[in-house]
């Protein structure tokens, strides 16, 4: 059974998806990914750092993180996005 998103639902996820969208093509993301990549072909300029694990439940100033979307598989989306 396929779960169809409210009207509303759409609209918030396509605006994070936007938001998300817009951040993955700052030139920063874009150094990060070079310098990634020059890593794993072992010619590394600098070492990058990656932290796996963040305090989520610590990060929500101001309900930033907080779901609005009704159905489930939405929320799921949303979760992801935010």
């Amino acid at each position: 059974m396929s779960e169809v998103c409210s009207v509303e639902d759409r609209d918030i996820l396509r605006a994070l998806a936007e938001a998300y969208a817009t951040c993955s093509q700052e030139k920063v993301n874009k150094e990060r990914a070079e310098l990634w990549a020059a890593t794993n072909e072992l010619k590394p300029v600098k070492v990058p750092v990656f932290i796996n694990e963040l305090p989520w439940h610590e990060m929500n100033f101001q309900g930033e993180l907080n779901l609005h979307c009704q159905s489930e598989l939405a929320k799921k989306q949303e979760g992801r996005l935010r």
